[in-house]
């Protein structure tokens, strides 16, 4: 540290990516995997998403309804309803889906509060997600409109729009994981500053 930075209080601030904790190398494949905090922390998260959910759960009945019960069953209606309100009735099978990635980005980002390295501050885990809600996207298109319909909406409004649309198709995981990405990281650099 700088004497100038001594006097002033700045002190500097390195925002890298998570650590690697250890590698695994498979003999014969020459493939190494890396245990990164993310994956540590991830794993922590699931377990007390998990723990929580068997927590609300536990000994449920039809009839002597308890408060965790009560505080369960309004969780799951209230993502059923988000679900049925802003993607119809007909996609409310959605619902586990969106309430899975929900509860693991806040918990995710929350954990970041604890001092650990929130899950959602790692491009890999976003841009997973942004994957795979794209995949899940583009099933339901052509499960809804079948292929003729699906590969037709590149051609609308005109034909002269399929480069644009097909661009912004193949975009659109980058751009979900880079957004979501985005806001925990800036989340992350003040939190480190603190």
């Amino acid at each position: 540290m700088k004497l100038s930075d001594f006097l002033t209080g700045v002190k500097e601030v390195e925002v890298n990516g998570p650590k690697i904790i250890t590698s695994f190398t498979i003999p014969g494949i020459d493939l190494t995997i890396n245990l990164t905090e993310t994956i540590v922390v991830g794993w922590i998260v699931m377990l007390v998403l998990l723990g929580l959910i068997l927590f609300l759960t536990h000994n449920m009945q039809v009839r002597a309804v308890s408060k965790r019960q009560m505080i369960a069953e309004m969780l799951v209606e209230t993502v059923e309803n988000l679900v049925e309100s802003s993607m119809g009735k007909k996609f409310r099978s959605f619902a586990p889906y969106v309430a899975t990635i929900f509860a693991f980005s806040c918990f995710g980002s929350l954990i970041s509060l604890l001092g650990l390295r929130p899950v959602t501050g790692d491009f890999n885990t976003t841009f997973c997600w942004g994957l795979m809600t794209f995949m899940l996207v583009e099933y339901a298109k052509i499960r809804t409109n079948g292929v003729g319909g699906y590969l037709k909406g590149f051609f609308e409004p005109i034909p002269l729009m399929f480069p644009i649309n097909l661009l912004s198709e193949v975009a659109t995981p980058a751009s979900m994981g880079f957004r979501h990405f985005g806001t925990a990281a800036g989340g992350t650099i003040p939190t480190s500053l603190l």
